[in-house]
C-alpha cells in the first residue's frame, strides 16, 4: 500500500529510533544492534543494500534514494516483510501503482530534490518536498539542501516521525576502509557501484555540513536530540559536538 509521507509525522512520538549508515564505524555496535532492532519498542531506519550488508538487523524503514530503480528490485523488497520503503521518487521514474501491485510492503514515496532541481521523469507524480515537510513541522526558517548523502534524509524523516532521541552509527563520510562488514563476499557482490566513495564523501563534505546544522537545529526545535553511538566515526562525531550543545 501506498502512504504518503505526510501522514507518517508524529507517527512514533516520543520514541528512540536508531539511524543506520554503511559505514564501518557499524562494525562496533553491530551486535548491540542486531539485539536492540527485534525489540518490540525499538525503530531501525537503514538504507540501500542494507539487506546484503546486514541482514541480521531487522529494519522498519528502508531508506532507498538513488536512480536504481525500486521497480526493478521488487523480489529484494518483498523479502524483507517486515520493512516499509521509503523511496525517493524524485531520482527514480518508477510508476507508483507498479509498487503498490506487486509490494508486499507498504511504500512511502518523498521527493528529496529542491524547486529548482527540475526532473522531468516525475514532474506528474513527484511527492511531497522532504526538505519542507521537515521545515512545516519543526519551525525552522530554513531547508536543507537536496542533500549529497541520504543520511540526510534519515535523519530528517527519523525527526518527522517524531523522535525524541535519534542514535546513530555507520555515518562516517569515510570509505578508506570500505563500507561495514566489508568481508570479501561483500567486496566481490559489487553492490556499489561508485568506483572511489572516498573522492564523493570529501567533495562534499562542507554541504553536509550545512545540511546537518539545519537538521540538527530543527530537530532542537521539536524537543529531538542526535546522538552517535560510538567514537569511532570522526565525520559524525564532530557535527555532534559542534552543532548538539
Amino acid at each position: 500500500m501506498k502512504i504518503d509521507i505526510e501522514k507518517m509525522v508524529n507517527i512514533h512520538k516520543g520514541s528512540n529510533i536508531y539511524v543506520l549508515g554503511l559505514g564501518p564505524s557499524l562494525n562496533k555496535n553491530f551486535d548491540f544492534l542486531v539485539e536492540e532492532s527485534h525489540k518490540e519498542d525499538s525503530i531501525i531506519i537503514s538504507c540501500n543494500n542494507c539487506d546484503l550488508i546486514m541482514p541480521e538487523i531487522k529494519v522498519d524503514y528502508w531508506m532507498w534514494a538513488n536512480g536504481l530503480h525500486v521497480g526493478n528490485h521488487i523480489n529484494k523488497f518483498n523479502s524483507r516483510l517486515e520493512s516499509k520503503l521509503v523511496w525517493a521518487d524524485s531520482v527514480d521514474n518508477t510508476d507508483h501503482n507498479l509498487l503498490t501491485n506487486n509490494l508486499n510492503i507498504d511504500h512511502i514515496p518523498f521527493n528529496q530534490w529542491t524547486v529548482s532541481k527540475q526532473n522531468p521523469w516525475v514532474s506528474d507524480t513527484r511527492s511531497e518536498l522532504i526538505q519542507n515537510l521537515l521545515k512545516d513541522n519543526t519551525g525552522h526558517t530554513e531547508s536543507y539542501s537536496n542533500g549529497h548523502t541520504i543520511a540526510v534524509h534519515m535523519l530528517s524523516f527519523a525527526i518527522l516521525l517524531g523522535a525524541s532521541n535519534i542514535y546513530v552509527s555507520g555515518f562516517d563520510m569515510d570509505y578508506s576502509d570500505g563500507y561495514a562488514r566489508n568481508d570479501d563476499k561483500i567486496t566481490e557482490s559489487g553492490i556499489y557501484n561508485n568506483p572511489n566513495p572516498q573522492r564523493e564523501c570529501d567533495t562534499h563534505r562542507n554541504a553536509n555540513f550545512d545540511d546537518l546544522k539545519i537538521i540538527f537545529e530543527s530537530g532542537k526545535l521539536v524537543d529531538t536530540k542526535i546522538h552517535s553511538l560510538n567514537n569511532d566515526s570522526q565525520f559524525f562525531n564532530s557535527v555532534v559536538e559542534k552543532y548538539n550543545k
